[in-house]
């Protein structure tokens, strides 16, 4: 929920909502600070509330009738003022923290333009292959007397902001999903066939205390490493026209998917590998400086989070 909110600003005018938003406006500015009120909204003590409100089990729903019915934390105007600006103050550090990484993300892009160019248009003249031609051929399913436990990657477990992997699930294999089917390995590109404009898709390079399961829902990208770098391969699967393609030829209207074949089928540039190598390097290098910014800005949204449980306890301003 609080990741779905926004101010309405005058350059988005005319604007017609849609029936499954809310619109909140302050009735008396001189007793409701309505940028203090956005901030509420993402307090536990409002998502408590509204977790004892909320109806439907697949899809949670709520709408003006629970909010009626939720209690608001109101503090004298100067109160409200204060928790503003040093709420503001922490999430401008938040900001800037993921634009610096996100800048890293587009270096990381720009060095792939400049070395290798278009992937799919090869304006430089590599050598081009189907993508299966440069793929192991070994990505296997779990067997029917498999009995360990396992860890599952789904769907959901991808941030396609960033094309990571970010949580998983562990599973006794008797009670894991229909889809906990593949087999992982390290360094497998997962690309989901779902909804290919999502670009839900990651580098399985994490280690997990049991045997890693993918589900059904990717297409296992390995490649023969004799033939490509991973981090090469990775790219230009994320690349906006490899997707792009795959947005165009997917099928069915309200649950667009593609297949395997449609993935493995496209032709891609293919480099030399060592220069493949070179920039996997340099990948290498910036994805460490990534990993320190990611660091803080982890610590930055706890500060963030102690500073408002604080606030809207009255344990920050008397």
């Amino acid at each position: 929920f609080h990741e779905k909110m926004a101010f309405v600003k005058k350059s988005h005018l005319p604007l017609c909502m849609n029936t499954s938003t809310m619109r909140f406006k302050t009735l008396d500015p001189n007793k409701l600070n309505i940028n203090y009120f956005y901030y509420f909204l993402k307090t536990i003590f409002f998502k408590s509330q509204l977790q004892r409100l909320i109806t439907g089990s697949a899809q949670l729903n709520f709408g003006p009738s629970h909010i009626k019915q939720i209690d608001l934390i109101l503090p004298p105007m100067e109160i409200q003022e204060k928790i503003v600006k040093v709420l503001d103050q922490a999430q401008a550090l938040i900001d800037k923290r993921k634009e610096q990484i996100e800048a890293l993300d587009q270096l990381i892009e720009s060095i792939f333009y400049t070395m290798f160019g278009d992937p799919v248009r090869n304006e430089k003249g590599w050598e081009v292959k189907e993508l299966e031609e440069v793929l192991l051929n070994n990505v296997s399913n779990i067997k029917k007397d498999f009995k360990d436990d396992i860890s599952y990657i789904d769907i959901g477990s991808i941030n396609n902001n960033n094309n990571s992997i970010e949580t998983y699930n562990n599973f006794k294999i008797k009670d894991a999903p229909s889809r906990a089917k593949r087999i992982l390995n390290h360094g497998d590109i997962l690309f989901s066939t779902v909804r290919p404009n999502l670009k839900n898709i990651a580098i399985f390079d994490m280690y997990t205390e049991n045997t890693a399961i993918g589900s059904t829902g990717f297409c296992i990208i390995r490649v023969n490493e004799s033939l490509v770098n991973n981090k090469y391969i990775f790219n230009v699967v994320k690349n906006k026209r490899f997707t792009g393609y795959l947005v165009k030829i997917a099928e069915g209207a309200s649950y667009p998917a593609v297949k395997d074949s449609d993935i493995k089928s496209i032709k891609i540039s293919i480099p030399p590998l060592s220069l493949q190598n070179e920039f996997a390097q340099k990948v290498q290098i910036i994805e460490k400086q990534k990993e320190l910014l990611e660091e803080s800005l982890e610590l930055l949204e706890e500060n963030y989070k102690s500073i408002m449980d604080k606030a809207f306890k009255g344990q920050l301003f008397n």
